[in-house]
């Protein structure tokens, strides 16, 4: 006895242009006993009814930066089978590319680590939005040439871009090679062009420690208020058991008011797990740990919030790294007015509650 057909085999993701979207796909597995005789293409507004014979459908006409999610069934003499769904996507053009790409180098030893920033562009083609952003490194000749036998491209995706957003994301590279760098944007339409960055073999060894900015005034759990600040001294510490020592005795527990601390860096794990990082302050403090020390830092966004005025008092956030990776850190600090004190500790898988943290912190002198 005759059914329905099966569902159709969609073939791929909908091509997208501008106004236009195109589909593709192969009959079902099944007719139901009897020859399909149309299929129906629909997105609950707009509907066609195809020959049994089409394999692509091009529905024009569409409007740019409107989601449309379109659905196909087959029919028989029996009736119409399941709908398969087509993917979501916007019509319109590809965005422009990334501005601004920049690939600096972190550190190298053995393979590189490798610091990727670009701002999205801010006419994403159309759409409402970028669907994210695609960066890709190619193994180099030292004249930028992409070498003929090399390993495979390194590619690595960022979600969650927004058109005019500088990003920052972070890569290891083998320092067998010399890289080029690509960062695309993303849209339905597809790939932007892309801008191109070359990193180096050269080894730029960080120095242990972190850099250390002593300002005036207090930052009132404002952490953009460093930028503008005045900078009232300069150092780089390892031992964070009090002021004095994260300071390099330029502040000292309990006899200095209205000042506040920026340190930031890297913070290599020595083993993959979960670390613990505290801070104890009086007045507060905060922690950033990952791309978040580097751009986009809140207090919302802090993996230890310790803010507010008070007294001497511990808070804590937990993170699962990844060994020999170098994570940017940012801790920030500030007085107002009574007593004043801070320590910094990190805590993990193999690694005791430590202070002094000279084989886990560094920072680019310079």
């Amino acid at each position: 006895m005759a059914t329905v057909p099966g569902v159709p085999l969609i073939q791929r993701r909908p091509g997208v242009t501008s106004q236009t979207l195109e589909y593709m796909w192969s009959p079902p597995l099944s007719d139901g006993g009897s020859p399909i005789t149309s299929y129906t293409l629909t997105d609950g507004t707009l509907t066609f009814t195809l020959d049994p014979e089409t394999r692509i459908y091009v529905v024009n006409g569409l409007t740019n930066g409107v989601a449309y999610s379109f659905r196909l069934a087959a029919n028989n003499a029996i009736g119409q089978g399941t709908f398969a769904f087509f993917r979501t996507v916007q019509p319109g053009n590809k965005p422009d590319p990334p501005t601004s790409v920049s690939i600096s180098s972190l550190v190298s030893i053995n393979s590189g680590s490798y610091r990727v920033s670009w701002t999205n562009p801010s006419n994403t083609g159309g759409t409402t939005g970028l669907l994210g952003n695609v960066v890709k490194f190619y193994p180099v000749t030292s004249a930028g040439d992409v070498l003929s036998n090399s390993p495979s491209t390194i590619r690595k995706s960022v979600f969650g871009a927004a058109p005019g957003q500088p990003l920052t994301t972070f890569v290891n590279l083998s320092t067998t090679y010399n890289w080029k760098g690509q960062v695309f944007a993303v849209n339905d339409p597809g790939y932007s062009l892309s801008n191109f960055g070359l990193t180096s073999t050269t080894n730029h060894l960080y120095a242990s420690g972190l850099q250390t900015d002593v300002y005036s005034g207090y930052f009132g759990d404002v952490p953009t208020w460093f930028a503008t600040a005045t900078k009232t001294f300069s150092t780089s510490v390892t031992n964070f058991t009090n002021i004095g020592t994260a300071t390099n005795s330029n502040k000292l527990p309990n006899a200095q008011d209205n000042y506040s601390v920026q340190w930031t860096g890297f913070f290599l794990p020595p083993a993959t797990g979960s670390y613990t990082f505290y801070t104890s302050s009086d007045d507060g403090s905060f922690v950033w740990i990952g791309p978040s020390a580097v751009s986009g830092f809140t207090t919302a966004n802090a993996i230890v919030n310790n803010g507010g005025l008070h007294g001497m008092q511990e808070r804590s956030g937990t993170s699962t790294l990844t060994s020999n990776v170098y994570y940017p850190i940012r801790i920030q600090f500030g007085e107002q007015g009574g007593g004043d004190d801070l320590n910094f500790s990190i805590a993990g898988p193999s690694l005791t509650r430590r202070y002094e943290l000279s084989t886990l912190v560094f920072y680019l002198p310079g």
